[in-house]
């Protein structure tokens, strides 16, 4: 249920459309905080792109 929850909550919150090509910035900023508390690696939000799969990553490189 707390799936399902999630899913309404960001409907209504307006993540109901296509992503920014590099990913949600509040997105990036979590995975800035994981790398940074778990393998004390910085980085900042330019040098992080969330997408889809390694292809998709691929073709917006490309």
């Amino acid at each position: 249920d707390f799936v399902k929850d999630a899913a309404i909550d960001a409907i209504n919150e307006g993540y109901n459309s296509y992503t920014p090509v590099d990913g949600y910035a509040d997105l990036k900023d979590a995975v800035i905080t994981k790398f940074k508390r778990d393998n004390n690696l910085t980085y900042t939000p330019s040098q992080i792109v969330v997408s889809t799969g390694a292809k998709q990553a691929l073709f917006n490189v490309a």
